[in-house]
């Protein structure tokens, strides 16, 4: 229920901060070149540490896949060898 909460919470956060960024936008109205070439640095700069983090996130999620992947492989390699080995065993046993 908490996760839900701040889920909700982090969703609205965004709504909100993009519509009053788009309402500061449209009240100053860009008139100073200058400074619109500073905001697209900004805007641009922002984007590429966003990007850095999502790759960082997808490679941390593809290394645990590859080894969630080899312990599988792994205990099906164990389980192999068990049912291999069970064949040595008397009948009684095997069974």
């Amino acid at each position: 229920m908490n996760e839900l909460l701040i889920v909700a919470g982090l969703l609205l956060g965004g709504v909100v901060a993009s519509e009053l960024g788009y309402r500061i936008g449209i009240a100053v109205k860009r008139t100073d070149d200058a400074l619109g070439k500073q905001l697209d640095v900004i805007r641009a700069s922002t984007l590429a540490l966003v990007a850095f983090l999502v790759a960082f996130a997808f490679s941390g999620a593809a290394g645990r896949f590859v080894d969630r992947l080899d312990m599988i492989v792994s205990e099906a390699n164990a389980l192999g060898t068990a049912w291999l080995r069970a064949d040595v065993l008397p009948e009684p046993q095997r069974a």
